[in-house]
């Protein structure tokens, strides 16, 4: 079993897991399983959040699947409380005890600066899996020494799922934590030998009424207020933006859950979907999916549009035809975040 492709298949077979049953283990779109499966060149283009999804769904370490059996490094000489840290933050304080700075160790990993920056500053999680073992590699240990520690307090679905619990309003928390209470309810009379087709239709009935006594209870919506950059992205031919821009609060009428900010927007060559002067609301994060819609910077310049992977290259499309795709490289562009519609 020399591939990563034929690492996964074999766990898939040892442990007798379908294609069916990777899709609910993981929580990944099958979609997106074919693709991975599909060709070792799209490995490297996945995140290491979603490999990590695979390999706790097949219970085997991300090392095995990357590199197959024989590769733990049973040497590693840096020690620190891990018990409560987040993968980014160990890499962070691995990094310095080895006494490096983002310059001299994005050197030494021979990687652009800003691509170990982004890493450092908006999380690890959202890294291509090929930055993720060139950053391991550098720093003398694998990638399951970086995701996984002895002391973890919760896993990576679990970190996900509270990362979302804490984005919603006390409503929503409160019909979270009814539907919770009523699921262990359904699990103990289970256990108990109740009938389950009489405690699920229970629990539907006193869920559906929580949920309308909560809608009704909910006051009514006020508008919102946004921070939105003065310096607008440019969907056209660039405009310059940067983190200590000044910013405006906008008064808006309802905020996307996860957006950030915002930013307006020069130009028409995202039209129709984006109109020139339209506010969009960004969520920040150091990279995004083929075909999302997000803002770049690159030498300076701020964008708003699509990314794709054209002609074996990434490039940023417009929607508009009249302007070109705009290719780049990974040391002469970052992502600031992903369009939330």
């Amino acid at each position: 079993m020399n591939t990563v492709i034929d690492r996964i298949k074999k766990a898939m077979s040892e442990k007798n897991i379908t294609m069916n049953v990777l899709v609910e283990k993981t929580n990944l779109k099958r979609s997106t399983l074919y693709y991975i499966l599909e060709d070792e060149e799209n490995i490297k283009k996945t995140k290491i959040e979603t490999l990590f999804a695979i390999a706790s769904a097949l219970d085997v370490s991300i090392d095995y699947i990357m590199y197959g059996d024989n590769i733990k490094n049973e040497t590693n000489n840096y020690s620190m409380d891990e018990n409560n840290m987040t993968p980014t933050e160990k890499l962070k304080m691995i990094i310095a005890n080895q006494g490096y700075n983002i310059n001299t160790f994005s050197k030494k990993a021979e990687l652009p600066y800003m691509t170990v920056k982004n890493v450092l500053e908006r999380g690890i999680e959202n890294s291509s899996i090929n930055t993720v073992i060139t950053i391991c590699k550098a720093l003398d240990m694998t990638v399951d020494d970086l995701l996984e520690t002895p002391g973890d307090k919760y896993s990576l679905d679990e970190s996900n799922l509270i990362k979302k619990y804490r984005s919603l309003n006390i409503n929503s928390k409160q019909i979270i934590q009814t539907l919770i209470e009523l699921e262990l309810r359904h699990l103990d009379a289970n256990a108990q030998g109740e009938t389950p087709i009489k405690i699920l239709n229970t629990t539907k009935k006193e869920l559906d009424a929580r949920i309308k006594q909560e809608l009704r209870n909910k006051p009514t919506e006020q508008a919102q207020y946004i921070k939105v950059y003065t310096q607008s992205a440019a969907a056209g031919y660039g405009n310059y933006l940067t983190d200590d821009e000044s910013f405006d609060m906008v008064q808006v009428p309802s905020i996307p859950r996860g957006v950030e900010f915002g930013i307006r927007i020069s130009g028409n060559s995202m039209k129709p979907k984006i109109n020139h002067g339209d506010i969009v609301f960004v969520h920040r994060q150091p990279s995004v999916d083929i075909g999302d819609i997000g803002i770049f910077i690159i030498e300076g310049d701020a964008y708003c549009k699509q990314l794709l992977y054209k002609n074996d290259r990434y490039c940023l499309h417009s929607l508009n035809e009249d302007y070109k795709d705009i290719y780049f490289t990974d040391d002469t562009a970052y992502c600031v975040g992903k369009v939330i519609f």
